[in-house]
């Protein structure tokens, strides 16, 4: 405090008087010269190199709250020091202008954005944190915790959850210590704790402290050998031997904390957080191979839930709801409501999870429950305004998708425009699908789109949860149930008011609907048509690329040899003069229509459909006595482009400077025998 009003006073001066300050600023240099030498004697702190300060990684909660102190606020002293020598070497605040003037005088208040959100809070006001400070003062007084705890230490400060609260000393944040994680985070995670996806878990370094990876930017790299695993949070799991942490893990504070380690998000409390992160660290680990770590960690998850989530209201409410009403229950989780878009599935799958193991729940009512899970799933995607059930649907005829893709795949070189190909593939599709003689199409269904769907819960991850927790998978039969029952109803809780008799005839109809339709329509609506257009046409169009690669002139001798051996009037061919390019034939060697005459050339040549080099055989032509790299030059700057706007770069002709120099090498040596 000192030097900073030491400093805004003479910077002050120094605006609002013509006198020098420089010997002002002097004086107090040595002042604050002689105040940072006593710090360092007797605190062993110096006040201008805080950064590379040796720490001591176990720290009381009182020292780390200390050095906090230290590194957040009395760090600013080392600011001030280097104002006060500018101002000692002439450079005042007089020669900014008013804007960087009061930036450097100190007008206004120096606050960080995550402290203007503290004091800002939309969800999580003020007086709520000093509410939950005091709150949790209380819990930890009355709260005795024995020294046994089989929680594994962070690998950075070597103490585990107990040991951080042994000295306690209210701060604003203290370390999280828990199982090192990956997170995906993007912008709805930090709104919507349940949208977080765990995508890595550390096997050697298994345990972390969330300050740790605050201090590196919210993202720690840990070295195994020659790899790295990189961690972004940290996942608190405990024992029964943690059990006596009950009242400070369930604690708002706590939740408070996890809410920042989960989301990164200051503005919101949401006590659900650290169930989220329980919740998908265990969707995650159904995707892993069966093992002891992964045993021991669905051990672990169980008895942390316990641990901090059994003696909550809502969460007893919402697993009292999942056993007796599941389809209510997972339709109207207010919880998740509130954040909009789909409800994620992993909520469910850890309540039912954790019942099992508390062997609340038969195992004949589990199943019903998991697969109303999936049910709510499949409802969700059919639903999707961007998916149609016909996704689901396909003809026996069209069994063998893979050999109509080849037959297209083989008349490519016969194809001149995308039109060709656009008019061969709707005739193999109606080939295949039926005769002029038959009345309908027979249509059955198909899974395989289905499955091929890749989210954090996706068709495979369920498959996974019922296969570990009851070792049997859905059948096909009820992946169509499920779909007809989805596509039929109009929201998830009527699908179970439909009567398992009906089923069967509404397959046939939503199978008999789409084959009229398709007769009526066309082939141009089934989405096997969309699906294998879409992939055969980014096929086709590099195989256009490739074979029109470094596209020549012809010279005109062997143009006039062609004209003579196939009998074709010279004529014929029209010669652009600038290029020296033909106007109506394609002149790659490559391609099967070379030297064919084609009045709609230009057709022939949109397949490359974007990105054809504008004006560059006209500039070599134009420069071909140039060096290349000088031509390069010419053509980069759209020398004959006649575009003010031009600007040329390899990458977006899939090249690079090596390859359009080779290019223009070629070209001036066939621009050489041509006009010598």
């Amino acid at each position: 405090q000192c030097f900073r009003s030491w400093t805004q006073v003479i910077n002050i001066e120094s605006v609002n008087k013509d006198e020098d300050v420089k010997d002002k600023a002097l004086k107090t240099l040595a002042l604050m010269d002689d105040l940072i030498a006593e710090v360092k004697a007797e605190k062993k702190i110096d006040l201008l190199d805080l950064e590379n300060a040796k720490e001591n990684e176990e720290l009381s909660f009182g020292e780390r709250a200390f050095k906090n102190f230290i590194k957040h606020t009395v760090s600013r002293a080392a600011w001030y020091y280097e104002d006060v020598k500018l101002l000692a070497e002439g450079k005042s605040a007089k020669d900014l202008n008013e804007f960087d003037a009061a930036k450097r005088i100190g007008i206004g208040t120096i606050v960080g954005k995550y402290h203007q959100k503290a004091y800002a809070l939309k969800g999580f006001t003020v007086d709520d944190f000093l509410k939950v400070k005091e709150d949790f003062k209380g819990i930890y007084l009355n709260t005795k915790l024995d020294s046994i705890s089989s929680q594994e230490a962070s690998v950075v400060t070597l103490q585990t959850q107990k040991e951080i609260l042994s000295q306690f000393d209210l701060v604003e944040a203290f370390p999280i210590i828990g199982l090192a994680i990956k997170i995906k985070r993007f912008d709805g995670s930090r709104l919507n704790p349940w949208l977080t996806e765990v995508r890595f878990i550390a096997k050697t370094h298994k345990a972390i402290d969330s300050i740790s990876i605050l201090k590196n930017n919210n993202s720690l790299a840990l070295k195994v050998g020659d790899k790295t695993e990189n961690i972004n949070a940290v996942l608190p799991l405990f024992d029964k031997s943690d059990v006596d942490l009950r009242p400070l893990i369930s604690s708002k504070l706590y939740h408070l904390l996890m809410t920042f380690n989960v989301m990164q998000n200051v503005d919101t409390l949401y006590d659900d957080a650290y169930l989220s992160l329980l919740s998908n660290t265990l969707v995650y680990l159904f995707t892993q191979p069966e093992s002891e770590w992964r045993d021991e960690l669905f051990r672990k998850i169980h008895v942390t839930t316990q641990i901090t989530y059994y003696n909550d209201v809502e969460f007893n409410q919402y697993r009292k709801g999942l056993l007796n009403s599941p389809v209510d229950t997972i339709n109207n989780d207010d919880a998740q409501s509130k954040f909009g878009g789909k409800q994620d599935l992993s909520k469910p799958i850890l309540h039912l999870f954790c019942m099992i193991k508390d062997k609340e729940v038969d195992e004949t009512r589990a199943k019903e429950i998991m697969r109303i899970i999936m049910t709510k799933y499949i409802f969700g995607m059919i639903k999707d305004k961007d998916f149609k059930v016909e996704s689901c649907v396909s003809s026996k005829k069209l069994s063998s998708i893979t050999e109509i893709e080849q037959e297209i795949r083989s008349r490519f070189p016969d194809f001149i425009t995308l039109g060709d190909f656009y008019r061969c593939l709707h005739k193999v599709f109606e080939k295949a699908l039926w005769t002029k003689s038959e009345e309908s199409v027979d249509f059955n269904w198909d899974l395989s789109v289905l499955k091929k769907e890749k989210a954090k819960i996706d068709l495979s991850l369920l498959e996974a949860v019922e296969k570990t927790m009851f070792n049997t998978v859905p059948k096909d039969e009820d992946y169509i149930k499920a779909i007809v029952l989805s596509h039929t109803a109009k929201c998830f809780k009527s699908v179970y008011n439909i009567k398992e008799n009906e089923v069967p005839d509404l397959a046939k109809k939503i199978l008999s609907k789409l084959a009229t339709e398709i007769k009526k329509k066309g082939v141009k609506t089934l989405p096997h048509y969309v699906a294998t257009k879409k992939k055969l046409q980014k096929e086709f169009t590099q195989f256009f690329r490739d074979i029109h690669r470094q596209i020549l002139p012809l010279h005109p001798e062997a143009l006039k040899k062609h004209c003579e051996d196939k009998k074709i009037p010279l004529e014929s061919f029209k010669v652009h003069a600038p290029s020296l390019l033909l106007r109506n034939a394609c002149l790659s060697t490559k391609c099967k229509h070379f030297l064919q005459v084609n009045e709609h050339l230009g057709h022939h040549m949109d397949v490359w459909e974007k990105n054809l080099p504008r004006a560059f055989h006209t500039t070599v032509k134009s420069y071909y006595k140039e060096s290349a790299e000088v031509i390069y030059e010419h053509f980069a700057k759209g020398a004959k482009a006649h575009d003010p706007n031009f600007n040329f770069s390899p990458e977006d002709y899939e090249t690079t400077k090596e390859g359009v120099l080779d290019y223009i090498n070629n070209l001036k040596v066939v621009y050489n025998a041509i006009l010598g």
